[in-house]
């Protein structure tokens, strides 16, 4: 990780200087447009909308001619204002233009507003992890997709739960030799009940007046079973789960469990999925130590430790700074079988809880954004996290706490270097330069 960390930086360094001299020769020989006070490049607007206060008198061909409309404006009478039609994309700019012009009082896009979403989910109070992460802001942006799968491996989903994912996906089973002590296996139904917990804080339905709401719950869930009534999983079971869950597509997946020896075949396995696209999350161990755990100690894995309420590391966790990031892992509600709690729901800890959350970051960025790579999605997620422990990276984790709305707005800053990399330079290359926003 650490590795990995500084050969970004350097290469980052560079990019940004040779990014320097191609804008200083562009601002050279061209004026640089600047959006007006107020305004922000984020904000989503209506597309192709320019809302219109003319002066008094000004000739209102002149300003249609000046603002680039494509038909005949469409008045709000009890506001004296104009809605004119422009080219899609460019509202900021005809808007600036008829600013400029001196014949109207106001020109600006129509922008959208969001309600302040949240969810009426009767355990939500209790999810302390979501405003923590700042999951309201970010679902202002979006709830997920379902043209985003995340595979979760794991002991399976109780497929007849009521507060289960909206849009859920009966993957495959891979247990090889499940414990004498266990029923048969029935399909990837959950006989353990922490895949049903994993899989709850991804995407249990939201805002449906029962139980608990997932960060992502617009998201597909793809459930793969490699687990046994125990919780005990076999490299060779993880390994083939893998495989199949980059050969169906999925975005994301989530491997909450683990252990302490290093084995090729994991190795391989994510390196296939790796290759295929996805991006990878692992819970870094409940060790508390700094000792590495597989697979979140493989390259291209996002390990990731627990914190409690206070942002502190939480006791159990494992921690070093060749850990990705952190996310909430204690005191977690989410969903869970009948035979584990009566009511469906129960509170865990572990960074088996904190490993979902950052694979529903991730599957928020990709619905938002699904022409960033695997790599920009693990560097949004990396650089939109908080610092927490003091330093950057901190002896506990390399980039800090996830948040989700940082992570989204990481993304679009990726996204927007990677357009003007292409429009100034050859080759397509983006490395971030720091390692969160907190270190500057």
């Amino acid at each position: 990780m650490e590795r990995r960390n500084w050969r970004r930086l350097l290469i980052g360094l560079l990019l940004a200087t040779a990014l320097g001299l191609a804008g200083w020769q562009s601002s050279a020989s061209a004026g640089r447009a600047t959006p007006p006070a107020g305004s922000t490049a984020t904000q989503p607007l209506v597309s192709g909308i320019v809302l219109v206060e003319a002066k008094p008198g000004a000739d209102q061909a002149r300003i249609l001619g000046v603002a680039g409309a494509l038909a005949a404006p469409v008045p709000i009478q009890q506001l004296g204002i104009l809605k004119i039609r422009v080219a899609a994309g460019q509202e900021e700019a005809a808007a600036g233009r008829l600013r400029q012009s001196g014949l109207v009082d106001v020109a600006s896009p129509d922008y959208v507003r969001h309600v302040l979403m949240i969810p009426d989910d009767p355990y939500y109070p209790e999810q302390w992890a979501l405003p923590k992460i700042d999951a309201p802001t970010a679902w202002q942006t979006t709830l997920g997709s379902p043209s985003v799968t995340v595979a979760v491996i794991d002991t399976g989903y109780d497929f007849s739960h009521p507060d289960r994912p909206i849009h859920l996906i009966a993957g495959k089973t891979f247990v090889s030799s499940p414990s004498s002590t266990c029923p048969p296996i029935n399909g990837v139904q959950d006989d353990e009940g922490h895949g049903t917990h994993v899989g709850g804080i991804v995407a249990a339905a939201f805002d449906n007046g029962i139980g608990v709401a997932g960060l992502a719950p617009g998201a597909t869930i793809l459930v793969i079973k490699a687990a046994d009534c125990t919780g005990n999983l076999a490299d060779s079971d993880i390994a083939q789960s893998i495989h199949y869950a980059a050969d169906s597509g999925a975005n994301v997946i989530n491997l909450s469990f683990g252990g302490t020896a290093p084995d090729p075949v994991l190795s391989q396995a994510v390196q296939y999925a790796w290759n295929k696209g996805a991006v990878l999350v692992a819970a870094a161990g409940n060790d508390g130590s700094s000792q590495p755990f597989y697979p979140a100690s493989i390259p291209d894995v996002l390990s990731v430790a627990a914190t409690d309420q206070n942002d502190a590391i939480a006791s159990f966790s494992n921690r070093g700074s060749d850990i990705a990031v952190a996310a909430p892992g204690v005191g977690i509600w989410s969903t869970v079988p009948s035979f584990v709690s009566s009511t469906g729901y129960a509170s865990e800890s572990g960074t088996s809880m904190a490993a979902p959350y950052v694979s529903a970051v991730a599957a928020l960025v990709w619905s938002v954004d699904t022409g960033l790579s695997n790599s920009q999605v693990d560097q949004a997620i990396e650089q939109g996290s908080v610092a927490i422990g003091g330093g950057c990276p901190s002896s506990s984790v390399a980039y800090g706490r996830v948040d989700a709305s940082g992570a989204l707005a990481a993304a679009r800053r990726i996204a927007s270097m990677e357009s003007h990399t292409n429009a100034k330079l050859s080759y397509r290359i983006f490395f971030p330069l720091v390692f969160n926003e907190a270190c500057g």
